[in-house]
């Protein structure tokens, strides 16, 4: 199976086409003002959704470390029982 995996990778297959003969350029000319609405796609739509996002990352990192200090102290006030090469830490139920 390894052996396989490794010359799956290997297979090519190829196709040949005919191109056309004359490709015209496809051209998009934009007469059309800026609208008003522009700023808010571009300028505050954008700031806004960082924002949010790190909002989300501060709330987050803070229930993550305040929950990883919790289990750390809880670790430390418990009952350790040593047997050889493992610590095993006592918890009961809540």
């Amino acid at each position: 199976m390894l052996l396989l995996s490794f010359l799956i990778p290997l297979i090519t297959f190829t196709t040949y086409g005919n191109l056309a003969e004359s490709i015209s350029p496809i051209v998009l000319i934009n007469n059309t003002e800026e609208k008003s609405n522009s700023l808010l796609f571009y300028g505050i739509l954008p700031f806004m959704g960082w924002t949010i996002y790190f909002i989300g990352i501060l709330f987050f990192s803070i229930r993550f470390w305040k929950n990883l200090i919790s289990i750390i102290l809880r670790i430390k006030k418990k009952h350790k029982l040593n047997i050889q090469s493992h610590t095993h830490t006592c918890f009961t139920s809540k």
